[in-house]
């Protein structure tokens, strides 16, 4: 089987557009076409990337050797596997809060649609009710004035 080192840079373009040449890396990888190795320190580069966390040098960051070994060791079990396995899971959580959105969203619409259709029938009736208010106003008329021709 062919062994290779995939760049951090690979992993999170394949991430972020799996129809892309690194995305089809991935998929490779994902067929078992290749086995991928990653430093220690490229796991770290990806995890930066995939947080958008601005890069920063060690010494910069105002780490210590001790601090370093231990970041280093926090990641030493770390594959390619269980990383792809976290982001798949998220994205399959974020896939499923967006459908439950969407459910709610298509609730609220008919119910939004159910709230109009009340309205319109009580528009109606009250068209209705006021024509009849109308007629017995002008019938109230016509009473009065023909009391008033009889006297």
């Amino acid at each position: 089987m062919i062994r290779a080192v995939v760049d951090a840079n690979v992993w999170v373009s394949a991430f972020l557009k799996p129809e892309s040449t690194p995305g089809r890396v991935l998929d490779a990888w994902r067929r078992h076409e290749f086995e991928a190795h990653l430093a220690s320190v490229t796991v770290v580069e990806v995890a930066r990337e995939v947080t958008a966390e601005e890069p920063r040098e060690p010494k910069a960051a105002g780490l210590e050797q001790a601090q370093q070994a231990e970041l280093r060791k926090s990641v030493e079990d770390l594959s390619v596997d269980k990383v792809v396995q976290k982001l798949s899971a998220v994205g399959l959580e974020t896939s499923r809060a967006l459908q439950r959105i969407s459910e709610q969203l298509v609730e609220e619409v008919q119910e939004l649609e159910r709230v109009r259709e009340a309205a319109r029938l009580e528009r109606a009736e009250v068209e209705r009710l006021h024509k009849i208010d109308v007629a017995a106003t002008a019938l109230d008329l016509l009473v009065a004035e023909h009391a008033a021709k009889q006297q």
